[in-house]
């Protein structure tokens, strides 16, 4: 449930986004579970704002049965593994695409009961552009969620790592990667026109077995964020990082019995008067 506004963050983002839905289908029903209860008009049109492989769009589709659902994404790939996932699970006619960037201007969509966006906006040049065409899609009465990341994600022990994890988390706050990534999105909205109802953190703690693809998570997470550490790891940090994500030895990522993922994400409903 992430983006894809940028190209330059396609590749193995949609691996991640995949992964990430595998590990967290948990948190995604009570996340589902709390849209639905946000709800107050029968949602007949639902739009996905920066969908990526679209775990999004389907949990949307099968909470709400009656819905037709619009994903907009800039990648044609990841639209087309939308698509795919649409077929599978039955969805095709209910389900559709638009390739667009959120950034530019906005095609003719007509109007929607609840727009949703998970991992997204943050990545966005012009953020308020995008609020603002959220407001002018919605039905008065609508409902706009929005879904980032609380902090970034954890999955070793500093007794483990030998404080790894501690300095790589420190070293992406010091880059701007921490601000960056997990945004406060509730004066924006209100900026918009849009009505704030709840503001709301889930937490997630949840044991991950290395070999199966709790490993492959943990992985392709620290894949995506090494290009922005790195210059700045010691080297013995930068060896002990690269041991990590080895595909072998005890200490792989991928062959750990002790990876315990604690993570938080941030949910902003609001709706337009």
């Amino acid at each position: 449930m992430a983006p894809h506004t940028h190209p330059h963050r396609h590749g193995s983002i949609a691996e991640l986004l995949d992964l990430d839905a595998q590990v967290l289908h948990q948190y995604l029903r009570g996340l589902m579970a709390w849209l639905k209860a946000q709800v107050e008009l029968p949602a007949s049109r639902i739009l996905d704002i920066g969908a990526g492989t679209g775990t999004g769009t389907i949990a949307l589709a099968q909470q709400f049965a009656n819905a037709e659902v619009i994903a907009l994404d800039i990648s044609p790939e990841m639209l087309d593994h939308i698509q795919a996932r649409a077929t599978a699970n039955n969805l095709s006619s209910r389900v559709s695409t638009v390739q667009m960037d959120l950034d530019g201007g906005w095609p003719e969509l007509g109007f929607f009961d609840l727009a949703w966006s998970s991992s997204a906006l943050h990545e966005l040049a012009n953020p308020g552009h995008t609020f603002n065409n959220l407001f002018r899609v919605l039905n008065p009465g609508g409902l706009a969620v929005v879904v980032e990341m609380g902090t970034h994600p954890r999955f070793l022990e500093d007794t483990t790592s030998e404080g790894l994890e501690t300095r790589i988390r420190g070293l992406l706050r010091e880059t701007g990667r921490e601000q960056a990534d997990h945004p406060e999105w509730s004066e924006n909205l209100e900026r918009a026109g849009f009505t704030l109802l709840e503001k709301k953190s889930f937490s997630i703690d949840l044991a991950l077995n290395g070999d199966s693809v709790g490993g492959r998570y943990a992985q392709t997470y620290f894949q995506r964020i090494q290009p922005f550490i790195a210059p700045q790891l010691s080297t013995s940090d930068c060896s002990a990082l690269e041991t990590l994500l080895a595909d072998h030895g005890a200490q792989s990522l991928l062959h750990r019995d002790d990876l315990r993922l604690r993570a938080e994400r941030t949910a902003w409903a609001a709706s337009r008067p």
